[in-house]
């Protein structure tokens, strides 16, 4: 565990950095110079949020009497909903240039826009957003940017309004055209990075699936592609190819609850949920139906942001938690490839709260904090990549004892892997163990062997006799019923699980859990409870 601690231990040191080294002084008006191509509005901004929505006279009007409300921060979230938000800057130019690029760094706000407030009555300049683009900015780029002329040696005062469905997370900047050029560049963004390494990942599962025809890495993939989809739409790409759409917030929307979706699902399958960790596999059904609901919401006209917003949120952090538990379960009892699964979601949630909480208690917000996610994300991949082809190798060592025992005993020429295979199948989806009379013999006959070979199989693959195979699959079994029905009787789980008395299921049941089935149940539904 110790390389991926070092890790974490490794992005807290870089967070920590690049914070301390974006520390700005916090003046009362934006000083534009020529030192540098970028500079953020927001740390020197006011802002005011109205309910019904107001003219530009009145919004000026009151944020020019308002004395708090001081922004002091790169970047700030103004929450959902149908409120309007209002920002006002002044701004004093000492450079030698008076064209500048206003640039709205988070793409996905509806309709931005911008008024000329320095000569009293504000005069609109033009509107930028998903919604609107009837800016007269001549550079075309990913992200919402429009030209804005700033006269030098005099105050000038910006009044910007803002309108989203989604969430007003802000981050403004006056640009030069040099330095909006190079915003597609690192530090500014990571996108195009992680792109070329997310399609590096994915060619390498599917030359991996192409070999091994593992289909946990067909999971993976899906899981790839959807948080490649979602960051090109709040990276703002998805302009290409919708230009001016109405639904680029849903959408965006939409590849989020998707990505939980495939998320869980993957951690099902990855950490065999349903057989190691039945209150891990119930609890992730919930958490899907909690999923498949805003997924359905959000494509519901007039329907809130608001809860969607925060239900996200919710959902992802339940998830987490969920990952997270029930890998370190597994990890106490033995699973190794559950250290990736682990390791991996809580490097991603770090560097995604990093990002979420950029710009707030105290943590500054810059071009690390921004690309945080993405450094989560390719962790993450990598993690879960490992933890798969872990899991192929402890498989294909498995296969390998099969093939040691076969060609000795009574077992010389027999399929080990398939009478395995056949006998998972009449445990699992038959339910054969439920049977009082099961013998030895008749379970043989089903699966193609004689009693001796069936036996001798049973020892070299399982190391147990048919006794000890059939009651512990059974005292699996009673420990499950007893904590999903929990007002069923001792004796009716006894009898139909195939034990031959009510004794027997609590001698085998204290065997194996140290403790009675009453026990059992008293305790863990207290914990659940």
């Amino acid at each position: 565990m110790r390389p991926f601690l070092l890790v974490i231990i490794s992005i807290l040191m870089i967070s920590f950095t690049f914070c301390k080294s974006s520390e700005n002084n916090i003046n009362e008006n934006l000083i534009l110079d020529d030192s540098k191509n970028s500079f953020g509005i927001l740390p020197t901004a006011k802002y005011l949020i109205f309910v019904p929505p107001q003219s530009p006279d009145n919004a000026a009007n009151f944020l020019g009497r308002s004395k708090s409300n001081q922004i002091h921060a790169k970047q700030i979230s103004l929450g959902t909903g149908p409120e309007e938000a209002w920002i006002e800057i002044k701004i004093y130019n000492q450079s030698k240039q008076e064209e500048w690029i206003f640039v709205s760094e988070y793409p996905w706000l509806d309709r931005i826009d911008l008024f000329d407030a320095s000569k009293g009555n504000p005069v609109k300049l033009g509107s930028i957003g998903w919604k609107e683009n009837d800016s007269p900015r001549q550079i075309k780029d990913r992200i919402h940017a429009m030209k804005v002329s700033i006269p030098t040696g005099k105050e000038y005062k910006l009044l910007v309004r803002i309108e989203s469905w989604a969430d007003k997370f802000l981050s403004f900047h006056l640009d030069t055209e040099k330095g909006f050029l190079e915003r597609d560049k690192f530090p500014f963004t990571l996108f195009p990075a992680y792109l070329q390494i997310a399609s590096l990942i994915l060619l390498v599962c599917g030359v991996y699936w192409y070999r091994t025809k593992n289909k946990l890495v067909l999971f993976y993939s899906t899981l790839v592609v959807c948080i490649t989809l979602y960051s090109a739409f709040t990276e703002g790409y998805a302009q290409y190819f919708l230009p001016k759409n109405e639904y680029n917030s849903k959408l965006m929307f939409s590849f989020a609850f998707l990505y939980i979706i495939l998320l869980l699902h993957f951690i099902r399958k990855f950490l065999n949920l349903s057989e190691k960790l039945p209150l891990g596999e119930n609890i992730s059904k919930v958490l899907l139906v909690f999923n498949c609901i805003p997924l359905i919401c959000v494509w519901i006209p007039e329907f809130p942001a608001f809860p969607l917003e925060n239900g996200g949120k919710i959902n992802l952090m339940s998830t987490t938690l969920l990952i997270i538990g029930s890998g370190l379960f597994l990890l106490r009892k033995g699973f190794r490839p559950a250290l990736f699964s682990t390791s991996g979601i809580i490097i991603s949630a770090l560097c995604i709260n990093i990002f979420e909480l950029s710009g707030m208690y105290g943590i500054p917000a810059n071009d690390f904090t921004r690309n945080a996610p993405y450094i989560g994300y390719i962790s993450e991949y990598i993690l879960f990549f490992l933890g798969i082809t872990k899991i192929a190798a402890e498989s294909k060592k498995s296969k390998r004892s099969f093939t040691n025992v076969r060609d000795t005993g009574r077992l010389k020429g027999i399929d080990i892997q398939e009478i395995s295979d056949k006998l998972s199948e009449l445990m699992v989806k038959e339910r054969i163990f439920c049977d009082e009379d099961l013998g030895l013999e008749r379970l043989s006959s089903m699966v193609g062997l004689s009693r001796h070979q069936l036996s001798e199989f049973l020892n070299s693959i399982y190391e147990q006799n048919f006794y000890t195979y059939i009651t512990g699959i059974r005292i699996q079994e009673a420990s499950k019923v007893l904590l999903e029905e929990p007002d069923r009787s001792i004796i009716s789980i006894s009898d139909s699980l195939g034990f031959s008395s009510r004794s027997t299921l609590y001698k085998e049941f204290k065997k194996k859990f140290g403790i009675t089935p009453d026990e059992f149940r008293k305790r863990n539904l207290s914990k659940l409870s």
